[in-house]
């Protein structure tokens, strides 16, 4: 089957317009359920870790240690960082915000299962948080702000539950395409409606200037048939390079050859749902313009932590002392870069028109 004949195929299912919390409550398990410190104990000779935790200690820096403060989570996907930071904290409460019921339900159960007692979760959307005017300290998020198709909206949103002088921490991702158009294609196992296990099969289009994520979704039943081919199609994507976590299909892909007895009816008898959405990647500036827009001050963006944490990794000799102590430092340090923005909402409120 070439690539073109199964892009095609996706397109002809006519995919209805969704948004990105459509696809997320399709995953089980966020990173196949291998996120530290939730699924796994922190292991100091790994270096994925060291970026993990010093990222959480990017937020904690924030965060009093003595004063209680309600910090807000906005999409806490299996619970990171929101039970990471509820364990460093004792002092604060965390109220995570997902708009899947079956992630929420996996937050809990991950927290109950690390005992942590300071943490809540409930079901929402961003642009909707279940809150009452000025009443969240902080406000946190990992890679999640910008998923909201609304972000205008959810800024204000933002802004509505701080109090005076809270302040907004999130991560985002830094739009640097290799090239101005990047295609990808994955296959994903799912649990459709909390019950049902399905296969996913995703083609993602990330272009930039204007810079735009769009994924197609479609969603079949998992059955011996679909598996094999599935199984097929993923032997074919290994063969090409990978970008983003997913296969990087070049801009004129020879073929995506998984069997000569490949037949797209076998998918289609059995496709449950197909549709699709889009989303605006921001840059730094155009973050920080829509943050003063909404109102907030003192905006600065620095570097993600990821470069430090790979060089302390490099230089530690495995010891969680070290670990600890490191991350701790990265997380303190703020260095000019892109990728981390923090804000406050101010005392005497003067919105930008």
């Amino acid at each position: 089957m070439r690539y073109v004949i199964l892009r095609s195929w996706l397109e002809s299912q006519h995919p209805r317009t969704a948004i990105s919390s459509d696809f997320y409550k399709l995953i089980p398990k966020w990173r196949s359920g291998n996120t530290p410190f939730i699924d796994s104990p922190y292991d100091p000779g790994r270096e994925e870790h060291w970026i993990e935790h010093s990222r959480v200690e990017t937020f904690a820096k924030a965060i009093s240690s003595e004063r209680s403060e309600l910090v807000v989570d906005l999409g806490s996907g299996d619970g990171w960082p929101s039970l990471v930071l509820a364990s460093l904290k004792s002092n604060i409460r965390v109220l995570g915000i997902e708009s899947s019921a079956q992630r929420v339900q996996r937050c809990i159960e991950n927290g109950t299962r690390l005992h942590i007692t300071n943490a809540d979760f409930v079901s929402a959307q961003m642009d909707k948080i279940p809150l009452s005017d000025c009443t969240a300290d902080t406000v946190i998020s990992s890679f999640a702000v910008e998923e909201s198709a609304t972000l205008p909206d959810t800024l204000d949103e933002i802004f509505r539950i701080l109090k005076p002088h809270g302040k907004i921490s999130f991560l985002h991702q830094i739009w640097d395409l290799p090239d101005q158009t990047v295609k990808t294609f994955s296959v994903l196992e799912g649990i459709r409606q909390g019950i049902e296990h399905c296969l996913i099969l995703v083609e993602t289009v990330r272009q930039k200037n204007p810079n735009r994520e769009t994924k197609i979704v479609a969603v079949v039943s998992d059955t011996e048939h679909t598996r094999a081919i599935c199984e097929k199609i993923l032997l074919t994507l290994a063969g090409y390079p990978s970008i983003f976590g997913e296969a990087w299909i070049p801009a004129n892909p020879s073929s995506l050859e998984t069997s000569i007895d490949l037949e797209v009816e076998i998918l289609e008898a059995h496709i449950l749902d197909c549709f699709q959405y889009s989303l605006v990647r921001y840059a730094d500036e155009e973050l920080v313009y829509l943050l003063d827009k909404a109102g907030f001050t003192n905006i600065q963006a620095s570097a993600l932590p990821d470069d430090q944490a790979r060089a302390a990794f490099r230089r530690a000799d495995g010891t969680e002392k070290d670990f600890y102590r490191d991350c701790k430092l990265i997380g303190e340090t703020q260095l000019s870069g892109k990728g981390f923005i923090t804000a406050k909402k101010p005392e005497i409120l003067q919105r930008s028109r």
